[in-house]
This record gives C-alpha cells, sequence and structure tokens, in this order.
C-alpha cells in the first residue's frame, strides 16, 4: 500500500501530549489532503532540509493530524513540514484518563520505533 505524502503548518494544540510526555506537531491540513484512515504510523517528518523517524497520529478522519518526532524537542510553530506516512502501526485506543492516555502513546512510540529497527 502508498501512502500519500502531505504537507502542512505547525499550528498550537492543547500541549496534553507534551504534558504527557509525547510533545506533537499538530499538523493544519485540509482532511481531503490526509487521505488516511485514524490510527498510529511510523512516518518520516521533514522540516528544511532535516527528515526525522515519526509517529504520526490520524484522528477523525484526518481532521487532526499530530506528528512526534522520535527523540528531538523541537519548537516547530509556524513551521512547514512534510509528512511521509511509512506504514500504519496501530489503531486509535480510546482512553478514560490521561494515565492511560500516557501509557497508549508510550506503546504506540515503541510500536514505531520497532519498525525503524526492523527496517535498518
Amino acid at each position: 500500500m502508498v501512502l500519500d505524502m502531505f504537507c502542512g503548518k505547525v499550528i498550537h494544540g492543547d500541549g496534553l501530549a507534551r504534558v504527557l510526555g509525547y510533545p506533537t506537531a499538530n499538523v493544519h491540513v485540509s482532511s481531503s489532503v490526509v487521505n488516511l484512515v485514524d490510527g498510529v504510523y511510523a512516518a518520516l517528518a521533514s522540516v528544511g532540509a532535516n527528515t526525522f523517524q515519526s509517529v504520526l497520529i490520524v484522528s477523525q478522519s484526518g481532521k487532526k493530524t499530530e506528528v512526534h518526532i522520535l527523540d528531538k524537542a523541537l519548537e516547530l510553530y509556524g513551521q512547514d513540514i512534510t509528512v511521509e506516512p511509512l506504514a500504519y502501526i496501530s489503531s486509535l485506543v480510546p482512553c478514560k484518563s490521561t494515565e492511560d492516555l500516557q501509557k497508549v502513546m508510550h506503546l504506540g512510540v515503541e510500536k514505531v520505533r520497532l519498525f525503524f529497527l526492523s527496517t535498518i
């Protein structure tokens, strides 16, 4: 399956992912451009000349698109970002608490790390 690359501008979100230890770049992009089912993806995210291994989270059929860049703490607000989804990793899991959400986020990040390790 070929997944379509997309571009957008990084905007401010609610900041919850940052508080939970997994800061994300919220990407402002039309849901018609993000032609992906809701879920967690392994992706490459490019900002300027730099490309990073990343976790892509798509929810509400593309209406909310976030990227967690692995092992980097970058300030990306207002910058253009290009995202290349590589593989679907898992579906989104409903969470009843922030503690549950943090655990689910950790699991998703670890699954994406394993994806990148397996492609070496």
